[in-house]
């Protein structure tokens, strides 16, 4: 009996690692950067921001709760998994105000494969 349900368990668990959103996407930031920034500076405008913006380099995770890319638990800022919970995001800072905008990345660049 416990042949029988060790393989169906290991059916189970073939049939969850061909199913692409549960897979892992990983996301080179410096990769992405330069159309992030082509897509940020179309949609300021768009998004009433009035004043130059600086783009954070690194991502930003949003899944339950939100949580700064260069945490000390995270040791590579400069790419990310993305697991199926989670929003990729970028961040930019107001020169001026100092007011801090958030993208999702799929927003900003829809093409992206994630």
């Amino acid at each position: 009996m416990d042949a029988g349900i060790d393989e169906i368990l290991n059916e189970l668990r073939s049939k969850l690692k061909s199913l692409p959103e549960l897979q892992h996407k990983v996301v080179i930031f410096d990769e992405i950067k330069e159309d992030i920034v082509k897509a940020l500076n179309n949609s300021l405008e768009l998004n009433d921001i009035n004043e130059s913006v600086e783009l954070l380099n690194g991502f930003i995770d949003l899944d339950f709760f939100t949580k700064l890319s260069n945490d000390p638990a995270r040791e590579d800022i400069s790419k990310m998994n993305v697991p199926r919970h989670t929003v990729p995001m970028v961040m930019v800072k107001g020169e001026k105000s100092g007011q801090a905008y958030f993208f999702c990345v799929k927003a900003l660049l829809p093409e992206l494969d994630i």
